[in-house]
């Protein structure tokens, strides 16, 4: 096996289970341990990796949305950006909102994925331009400062002659009843813009979302085809969103 798919697949490993085995991966490989060593060497000057005693465990990053601001929840988002991989079949075309969730979902993509992904955000664009078997199409538009995406009429116009088989979208909050939030008028119109061009939405949200409002209501949380969230959210308060029609997937 090539030296490169060999890495691809370590990565993949890396991103399904969080982190691996030196003496596992050799013998599933049919290589040395030493070769595996310097393999997840190359993983961790690319700072995909973090070594550990026999082995190694996923790099979780610090991303970052502007200058010295770093995400906050990283772990509970890194949770929810796995079991969003679940939704994800390779030949599959996927839209993958702005935020801080969308852009460790990028992160966390198998490199072997094959796809084509469209967003708005210029940083998943950068990220997944870089994975050989991906088409990437950035939606232009206004460009927000802050967080390096594009929003607006042009925007929305530009996603109108797509269509997508599922898009991961981001919230500013999640009502009691499930009301869907975003801070921003125009990003409101992209988002359902976005709703309408997908046979199936999944919404990324983590539990510090939950309970509160923001200046606009895009949809509710019955029209996705699932929720993900992590482990902060209530039992009752899942339940109470589950009786009015949504359907919550809890990370753990």
């Amino acid at each position: 096996m090539l030296k490169e798919k060999r890495l691809m697949q370590i990565f993949d490993m890396l991103c399904r289970d969080g982190e691996v085995q030196i003496s596992r991966l050799s013998k599933d490989f049919g290589v040395t341990e030493m070769t595996i060593r310097r393999d997840i060497e190359q993983l961790v000057r690319a700072e995909k990796a973090v070594r550990t005693h026999g082995g190694a465990m996923l790099a979780a990053s610090p991303i970052k949305v502007k200058e010295n601001q770093t995400v906050s929840n990283k772990e509970s988002k890194i949770a929810i950006a796995r079991k969003a991989l679940s939704f994800i079949r390779d030949g599959t075309t996927v839209f993958i909102d702005s935020g801080t969730t969308g852009q460790i979902l990028a992160q966390c993509l198998p490199m072997s994925a094959h796809l084509t992904a469209l967003t708005n955000a210029v940083a998943i664009a950068t990220e997944l331009v870089n994975r050989s078997f991906v088409s990437v199409i950035l939606i232009g538009g206004e460009l927000k400062a802050d967080s390096l995406s594009c929003r607006g009429p042009a925007a929305e116009e530009a996603l109108s002659r797509f269509r997508a088989d599922i898009a991961f979208v981001g919230v500013s909050a999640v009502g009691r009843n499930g009301e869907l939030f975003t801070g921003s008028v125009a990003e409101a119109g992209l988002k359902r813009k976005v709703l309408s061009a997908a046979q199936q939405c999944v919404v990324l949200a983590d539990s510090s979302k939950f309970g509160r409002q923001s200046l606009c209501r895009f949809a509710d949380a019955r029209e996705a085809a699932a929720l993900i969230t992590d482990g902060g959210v209530s039992p009752e308060r899942i339940e109470a969103l589950e009786h009015s029609g949504a359907h919550i997937i809890v990370a753990k």
